[in-house]
């Protein structure tokens, strides 16, 4: 009796190490994304970086902005990252009429089917702020709106680079989206963040590469 106590014992022991060890081999992966740019030299700055790390990330542009750094954004994706649409103007799309938010939505769409024919195929709203009609063009489009469930905090001008890091610094879940901004201060945060996560057992890739 006593044998087949200890026996079972170790079974269930056994098993249990067993599920531990499928936890710690889990494929853990960051989605990094940058709202805002192109922001000229600032980009390429994160575009070393992410070299340095084999980082892949998701920037989301404001049209408006690429149509004077079409070739900064060609090299985004010469290097294997993500553009996403975030609007030619950066509006609050929901207060804009559907004649409008169709105009933000198509023109971004456009110019760069266009100008390196590429077809955006994730979105982000300005300020995180949307609607059945907005979330219905979104699809109608062929894009994906992804939430996040990670943010930087660094969307302000001017932003300690101690508070971003501390606002990233514990990240849990196997899958994390986390909103950034093409900020400076960012900029060197990620400097300090980057090693942590790898260090924590993190791959990164933009949110497109799980679609193909």
């Amino acid at each position: 009796m006593y044998r087949t106590i200890i026996l079972a014992l170790g079974l269930f022991m056994y098993a249990q190490l067993g599920v531990a060890q499928l936890q710690i081999n889990k494929p853990k992966t960051i989605y990094l994304t940058l709202d805002d740019g192109p922001s000229g030299s600032l980009t390429e700055q994160f575009l070393d970086l992410f070299d340095q790390y084999a980082v892949k990330a998701t920037f989301y542009h404001m049209g408006k902005k690429a149509t004077h750094q079409i070739s900064l954004c060609k090299k985004i994706i010469s290097k294997g990252h993500e553009i996403g649409n975030h609007s030619w103007t950066h509006r609050k799309l929901t207060e804009l009429s559907e004649a409008e938010v169709r105009e933000e939505l198509i023109s971004f769409q456009d110019l760069y089917m266009q100008q390196l024919n590429y077809q955006p195929a994730t979105f982000r709203a300005p300020f995180l702020k949307t609607n059945a009609f907005i979330d219905g063009l979104v699809d109608s489009l062929g894009m994906t709106n992804h939430k996040i469930n990670a943010y930087a905090r660094d969307a302000k001008p001017k932003v300690e680079v101690e508070i971003v890091v501390n606002h990233l610094s514990d990240l849990n879940g196997e899958k994390v989206v986390i909103l950034c901004h093409e900020r400076p201060h960012t900029l060197n945060a990620l400097k300090s963040l980057l090693p942590m996560w790898k260090d924590m057992g993190y791959e990164f890739k933009a949110l497109g590469d799980d679609r193909q």
